[in-house]
């Protein structure tokens, strides 16, 4: 996640201070919700990985 996002740091940063951690937080959120989305509910499933698939990157289901 942090080398995929790196390149982008400047750009994101200069978007709103701080963006380019929130983005890689949000990732490893999400990444984490597709490792343990058998303790998740459908909709905590949903909410943490629906905008990721959404933006065209592919999710496992539940």
């Amino acid at each position: 996640m942090r080398e995929s996002l790196l390149p982008r740091a400047e750009e994101l940063n200069s978007a709103r201070p701080g963006l380019h951690a929130d983005a890689k937080s949000v990732g490893v959120i999400a990444a984490r919700a597709v490792l343990q989305r058998g303790q998740l509910t459908d909709a905590q499933y949903d909410v943490l990985v629906l905008p990721f698939v959404e933006a065209g990157v592919d999710a496992p289901g539940r």
